[in-house]
């Protein structure tokens, strides 16, 4: 009795705790939701890494030109561009707005992890703008909206070239985006 006693008070001890100190934190969104018209000027950009050792990037407007910065595996910053068509511009922000992109939190975090992976997505409209960050929690909509930017990309990348960038550049592609969401 006194063993299932204690594994209750145990459990309970748990679910309060969970309570007060969840796993995943999420802040509101500071504007109201709106839609990109992809026709119109905008400015989409997104990055995956960590605030560490740094952001890859990819960025586009409606010209469909995207700017890409990788790490190359012996920690050179790397840029490269290509071209999207319009209707791969079209498909990425129907992703956008089926996933929910635009009424998602301003942020979403994992907590109890020191550093891990970063991402932030930043897109802007008419004087409006729209900027998540997520710290090692990676909901399914913008999970799905990397699958089908990474897909639209593919076919570009597959010829990209690839230029070292200077080192007192390194890392500043990142700057605007980590602006973003403060």
């Amino acid at each position: 009795m006194k063993r299932v006693l204690t594994a209750a008070l145990i459990v309970i001890g748990m679910v309060l705790l969970a309570q007060n100190f969840p796993w995943v934190r999420t802040v509101p969104a500071k504007g109201a939701a709106f839609e990109v018209d992809p026709a119109r000027d905008f400015h989409f950009e997104f990055g995956r890494g960590s605030g560490w050792r740094g952001l890859d990037t990819v960025a586009f407007g409606r010209d469909g030109v995207v700017t890409l910065f990788r790490q190359h595996p012996q920690a050179v910053w790397q840029r490269s561009s290509l071209k999207l068509d319009p209707d791969a511009i079209v498909r990425i922000f129907a992703s956008v707005s089926s996933e929910g992109i635009m009424k998602m939190p301003a942020a979403y975090s994992r907590t109890g992890i020191r550093d891990g992976t970063q991402w932030i997505l930043w897109i802007e409209q008419d004087g409006k703008s729209k900027a998540i960050y997520f710290n090692n929690d990676f909901p399914s909509g913008i999970s799905r909206l990397a699958e089908r930017m990474d897909a639209e990309l593919a076919s570009g990348l597959a010829g990209a070239e690839w230029t070292n960038v200077p080192t007192q550049e390194s890392r500043k592609h990142e700057k605007p985006l980590w602006n973003s969401i403060k």
